[in-house]
């Protein structure tokens, strides 16, 4: 093979690579569950926070990417006062928060009660009517 047909083929793949991640594009889809009963047990009563950040990885405030966040599931605990919003931000966590980067830091911050603490009734009439294995 010669010099110039090589050059020709490299500078395809590179161009092919370039091409690609322009027109990247991703959905991703993740659950995430946060038990934060033994939150109210230590500290009864207490409110806590929710922080969340989207950094802008160029710095230049493209607005390129977003971020969603919804369905915020308290068990018995809820939301506490208005969200802290700072950049591309917007929403609550009684709703959805949406983010995009439209500057180097995106940051949500909102208070929330915790769930209360899991009640474990028992029945003091159950009794084990067990016998031994022969």
């Amino acid at each position: 093979m010669n010099r110039k047909c090589l050059i020709v083929i490299v500078g395809l793949v590179l161009g092919m690579f370039l091409w690609g991640a322009s027109q990247a594009h991703a959905d991703a889809v993740f659950n995430v569950s946060l038990d934060t009963s033994q939150l109210s047990v230590l500290h009864p009563g207490a409110s806590f926070a929710l922080d969340f950040q989207l950094n802008d990885g160029s710095g230049s405030g493209d607005g390129n990417n977003t971020a969603i966040l919804t369905n915020f599931l308290f068990g018995g605990g809820s939301a506490s006062g208005s969200p802290d919003l700072f950049g591309g931000v917007s929403g609550n966590l009684s709703t959805t928060v949406s983010f995009i980067d439209k500057a180097f830091l995106n940051e949500f911050t909102h208070g929330f009660y915790p769930r209360h603490a899991p009640q474990l009734r028992r029945n003091p009439r159950h009794e084990c009517r067990c016998r031994p294995l022969s």
